[in-house]
């Protein structure tokens, strides 16, 4: 049984080392998709001004609204990528108290519970 939980810890580990780093890689690619927006929009801005046409100001509505989503986006890649590093912190102090545990029963540092006596 040693055996088992540390590979199991170490496998969700793992998982939440790997997890971490695709949700990093994901928020980066949108933050950049976000500010190629932003960069899109600043440099149309000029025609903004020069005429006040409504068509051209649903589309600059329509591009805020696409940089608000990929922006949202990428925050909720870059929660999952902190909850994935919480995990592996909570992981890593498990198997550490699992092998502490495992360590004093294999050298007997622990003390058995009496038998009950009886009358």
């Amino acid at each position: 049984m040693r055996g088992k939980w540390h590979i199991l810890l170490f496998v969700a580990a793992v998982g939440c080392a790997g997890m971490a780093g695709v949700c990093h890689r994901r928020s980066i690619r949108l933050a950049v998709d976000a500010e190629l927006e932003q960069k899109r929009s600043l440099s149309s801005g000029t025609s903004f001004v020069d005429t006040f046409h409504g068509q051209y100001v649903d589309s600059q509505l329509g591009q805020l609204d696409h940089r608000r989503q990929l922006i949202q986006a990428s925050s909720h890649w870059q929660e999952g990528m902190l909850f994935s590093l919480v995990g592996l912190v909570f992981l890593a102090f498990a198997g550490y108290a699992v092998r502490t545990i495992e360590t004093a029963f294999d050298e007997g540092a622990h003390d058995p519970l009496p038998a009950p006596q009886r009358p």
